[in-house]
């Protein structure tokens, strides 16, 4: 299930990234400034992700509980409503995370989703990642997150 939306998410996200304005020297003014170095968009995704892991014990419930409430996958509002559903779907999202998580399965996961990216989508993205990342408690990192999330499943052409 964390599979599928950290797929969603990174797809999304992972172009979120700008350049920043050159830094000037105080002691040259007549001289080149020095190009500071560019955020790429696989710094985005990895900061994206080590953020969620950061927020874990509040990111992953919403995230959930977002699923849920969007059918995604298809049936899992059935499974959350069975007796002990949302508690079961909670512990398989865990252990998922757990290696979901991981130094080098965020690697792997922005190295994918970057080389499957439309260049396009990024364009609307950038601000909203920039918002979320740059909140500083992980309620507000997670309720930011999760809408754009949301957004990006509705509009996926498989759903």
């Amino acid at each position: 299930m964390t599979r599928m939306i950290l797929s969603s998410l990174v797809l999304a996200l992972a172009a979120c990234g700008g350049a920043d304005s050159p830094a000037e020297s105080d002691t040259t003014p007549n001289t080149q400034p020095e190009a500071a170095t560019a955020v790429t968009p696989r710094d985005t995704c990895v900061a994206l992700h080590e953020r969620q892991r950061e927020c874990t014990d509040v990111y992953l419930p919403a995230l959930v509980d977002a699923r849920i409430a969007n059918d995604l996958p298809a049936g899992i509002a059935a499974r959350a409503a069975e007796p002990g559903g949302r508690d079961a779907l909670l512990a398989t999202a865990e252990a998922e995370w757990a290696d979901d998580s991981t130094d080098a399965s965020i690697s792997g996961t922005c190295d994918a989703m970057l080389a499957e990216m439309p260049p396009e989508q990024a364009e609307g993205l950038a601000g909203q990642a920039t918002q979320c990342l740059a909140t500083d408690a992980c309620q507000a990192f997670v309720d930011c997150v999760i809408p754009m999330t949301v957004s990006i499943w509705q509009s996926a052409p498989n759903q």
